[in-house]
């Protein structure tokens, strides 16, 4: 299992593929040492 604490910087918009999968991605501004960094899920 993955645990992370942040902030939600940008939420996408939903997915949808012809197989019938759904997707939504976002950003995640985590507080690394000096610098925040952006993940994207």
């Amino acid at each position: 299992m993955f645990e992370i604490t942040g902030t939600v910087k940008k939420v996408f918009e939903e997915q949808t593929f012809g197989s019938g999968f759904n997707k939504r991605e976002f950003v995640l501004t985590i507080e690394s040492g000096k610098f925040p960094q952006d993940i994207k899920f």
